[in-house]
């Protein structure tokens, strides 16, 4: 019977050894790694937790923006109660800002009363700002400043509801009265365009509550903004430059010079 040397029975068992050792180190590798896939789908979950608490506090943030403009624009606009004590306690009221500044040269722009349908008759006088300088009449709103839209998809799915200082009758009233009457917009975009591929996304109703595409100038079949009149938009085949949809901030200027346009009731966006 062939027996082993001591050099060949401490290799066997060298050999043994090793194999012993590999197998309880992949053990612990394996153990290892399960202890980190565990860690690392907890750290995923926490992550999606804080990104849809981030959307929320977003959306929260939106709304309470919004509503404190509102509550401001309010303020700014006095109730019917204080337009019939301060009515009263004046003999005229002018119909527009030109008749203030024809009949008081020397006063400075600032807010006052004016009721173009007729002092007396109608509705309510309204309160405006009046630029002497020029004679113009500005009529106030509630969404003068940036309004941030939360990120929605598909056309049309944010809105903004525009509330203005004077009743939809005294503002026709006062463009009647009026040489030029007009309405601007900004639009400031990332990745959000007005129309792309032949589908509208972003839009504003007239005051009879009719969708209209056009963001500046007075042709209603033409969709175009004012860098498309101009021929200076970001990207030259484009209306506007928000059309380029790119991943950068860009912005398109619209000014609405259409009597029967004029009062932009509502924006939708996406």
């Amino acid at each position: 019977m062939a027996r082993l040397s001591p050099f060949h029975a401490c290799l066997l068992f060298c050999a043994l050894r090793i194999c012993s050792v590999n197998g309880v180190d992949l053990d612990k590798h394996l153990q290892q790694l399960k202890e980190n896939y565990e860690i690392l789908a907890a750290i995923l979950n926490l992550l999606e937790n804080l990104e849809r608490k981030v959307d929320e506090h977003e959306t929260l943030l939106a709304a309470l923006k919004n509503e404190h403009k509102t509550k401001s624009f309010q303020k700014i606009v006095p109730s019917n109660s204080v337009i019939e004590r301060q009515s009263s306690r004046k003999k005229t009221i002018f119909k527009t800002c030109q008749d203030i500044r024809a009949t008081h040269p020397t006063q400075i722009s600032g807010m006052n009363w004016i009721d173009p349908d007729g002092h007396g008759v109608g509705d309510d006088p309204i309160y405006v700002y009046c630029n002497m300088t020029s004679g113009s009449t500005s009529i106030l709103h509630d969404s003068e400043s940036q309004v941030t839209v939360t990120h929605c998809t598909g056309p049309g799915c944010s809105s903004r509801l525009i509330n203005y200082s004077a009743t939809s009758k005294q503002i026709s009233a006062l463009a009647e009265l009026s040489s030029e009457c007009h309405q601007s917009i900004r639009y400031d975009c990332t990745n959000a365009p007005f129309e792309i591929n032949g589908i509208s996304y972003s839009w504003w109703n007239d005051k009879h509550g009719n969708p209209q595409y056009f963001w500046s100038g007075s042709r209603t079949s033409l969709h175009t903004c004012h860098c498309g009149i101009e021929h200076n938009c970001f990207q030259a085949f484009t209306e506007c430059n928000c059309n380029s949809n790119l991943p950068i901030p860009l912005a398109d200027y619209g000014e609405n010079i259409l009597f029967e346009c004029v009062l932009t009731l509502q924006c939708f966006d996406a």
